[in-house]
């Protein structure tokens, strides 16, 4: 008597672990194993839905081998989180095809399976212009090796699961879009972070929008964080301070932000603050009613996905019309660039390993040392970006030209003159009659938080006087930024060196401008 089809695949499968219908995940969910698609969130408390997927494996592999692969996935969610499972999936389908696109055997199976084909793999890997490495390898040579050793299943030889745990398997290479040249996908230029800046500050386009793209300016958050951030971890401090004899209220803002990628399966937050701006734009989309576990974007659907947040932030952007000056086309603006941008900011700015560890969520430092390197290639862009022209480039000189014997350039404002002395840079004349009038109100605005008076030519409040020799200030300066591969120059400075210098030849052409030469 024949056996029936699914009689003769029971035989097949007989002899391997059995496949529980639910499995409890390592972060409490539980995992229904029916089907050829699996469903768990990113996270217990949140995040969207992580898929799972065996279908691409069904037609190019073996029954039994894509059922050997189930049974180890379900093993590993008890200590795996959802993208580190779907992660496994990705990497067996795409060895999968791999290998079958170049065997003539109509499916792959673990039982045919040679060490040619996976030094092929790793080889494969390592070359890939995506970055992935030695990872597929690993995820195919951990299988293996349960298979052999754990599982006991006559389709893997333990020799060759020794043979194979003597290979090495480097990772994706650390940091490759980090210090890579794609304009859509590395750090921004100083010039992008200056306009995104601009349009934060505005407020422009929707409200809620621009709250999502300023958490991930200011905070360097992975989407899965601003997902699973709580209304009840924002939290508004205020307390009386005293200024010049007056009495003014300061208030501060603090968020609670979860780790992204837990150590454990209860939930781990930090404060961080945020600024004034950002909290009380929050504050104005305060929720009517909310609740301990009411979400910070309350106003997103609960099944909203981080890849969903990266749509959301780039229609900000194309809502507001933002133009890279690098590409001339709208800009590109995912959350890791927000992320790799700030990192690399804190880098040129003089932050520790620690520093950006700790700003970053990373509990180690393995992932830091890019920074330092692109920070460095920040530096050694400048060079370049000096040899070209300025002409092509937003106006970075927001003030107003004013005479020295103005009594006051800004109405109702006592007249303060900016010191013409530059300590930092030796090569600049000192102004006798001062560089040009503040008019930062300091009795409404508080301190200035800038750092004159350098940076007084990117301030829209600063009023230059005519009679300068600003020529000098801006020559100065660039010696200084050319300078730098002498060592004598501050690695901090970083790309905010090219915007300054630009401020001061704007000036320039407005002060010769408005003369007629």
């Amino acid at each position: 008597m024949t056996p029936t089809p699914d009689r003769f695949l029971a035989e097949q499968l007989s002899d391997l672990p059995e496949l529980p219908e639910t499995v409890l995940t390592k972060d409490r969910q539980e995992l229904s194993t029916q089907g050829d698609i699996w469903w768990l969130r990113a996270n217990s408390d949140g995040g969207g839905y992580v898929s799972i997927d065996f279908r691409p494996l069904m037609g190019v592999a073996s029954t039994r081998f894509i059922e050997i692969v189930k049974r180890f996935v379900a093993r590993k969610a008890r200590t795996y989180l959802a993208w580190s499972l779907a992660n496994i999936a990705f990497a067996v389908s795409r060895a999968v095809r791999y290998w079958s696109q170049r065997s003539r055997d109509r499916q792959v199976d673990w039982s045919t399976l040679r060490i040619a084909d996976f030094q092929t793999l790793l080889s494969y890997g390592l070359e890939s212009p995506q970055g992935v490495g030695g990872n597929d390898f690993a995820h195919l040579r951990a299988i293996y090796a349960w298979g052999a050793h754990v599982a006991r299943l006559t389709d893997f030889d333990p020799l060759l699961a020794l043979q194979l745990k003597g290979m090495k398997a480097p990772g994706n290479m650390k940091g490759r879009k980090v210090l890579g040249s794609n304009p859509e996908e590395g750090s921004f230029t100083p010039e992008e972070v200056e306009i995104l800046d601009q349009a934060l500050k505005r407020g422009a386009g929707d409200p809620k929008g621009v709250i999502i793209a300023q958490l991930f300016q200011e905070l360097g958050l992975r989407p899965i964080q601003v997902l699973r951030t709580r209304w009840s971890g924002l939290r508004r401090f205020e307390a009386n301070v005293v200024e010049l004899g007056e009495t003014r209220a300061l208030v501060r803002y603090v968020l609670s932000i979860p780790r992204a990628k837990e150590q454990g399966e209860h939930r781990v937050e930090e404060d961080r603050p945020i600024s004034t701006l950002l909290g009380e734009r929050l504050d104005k989309l305060k929720p009517s009613l909310y609740d301990e576990t009411t979400p910070l974007c309350w106003w997103l659907d609960p099944d909203t996905s981080s890849k969903d947040l990266g749509y959301l932030l780039q229609g900000w952007v194309d809502e507001v019309g933002i133009v890279s000056p690098r590409t001339g086309d709208l800009l590109k603006a995912n959350p890791s660039r927000f992320r790799y941008t700030l990192a690399t900011e804190a880098a040129r700015d003089g932050a520790s390993r620690f520093d950006i560890a700790h700003l970053l969520f990373h509990v180690d430092l393995q992932n830091v040392e890019v920074y330092f390197d692109a920070a460095g290639t920040v530096m050694d862009q400048i060079e370049e970006r000096l040899e070209k022209a300025f002409g092509n480039h937003l106006n970075r000189f927001q003030g107003k030209l004013a005479g020295a014997a103005d009594v006051s350039p800004y109405e109702g404002l006592e007249r303060r003159v900016v010191p013409g002395v530059f300590p930092q840079l030796p090569e600049a004349p000192i102004l006798q009659m001062g560089l040009g009038a503040c008019g930062h109100d300091v009795q409404r605005s508080g301190i200035c938080k800038l750092a004159p008076p350098i940076t007084c030519y990117r301030c829209p409040k600063f009023a230059a006087f005519r009679e300068v020799d600003h020529k000098a200030v801006g020559d100065a300066l660039e010696a200084m930024a050319r300078s730098r591969f002498d060592d004598r120059a501050d690695d901090r400075i970083g790309g905010e060196l090219v915007l300054t210098i630009q401020a001061i030849r704007d000036l320039e052409r407005q002060i010769a401008e408005e003369r007629g030469s």
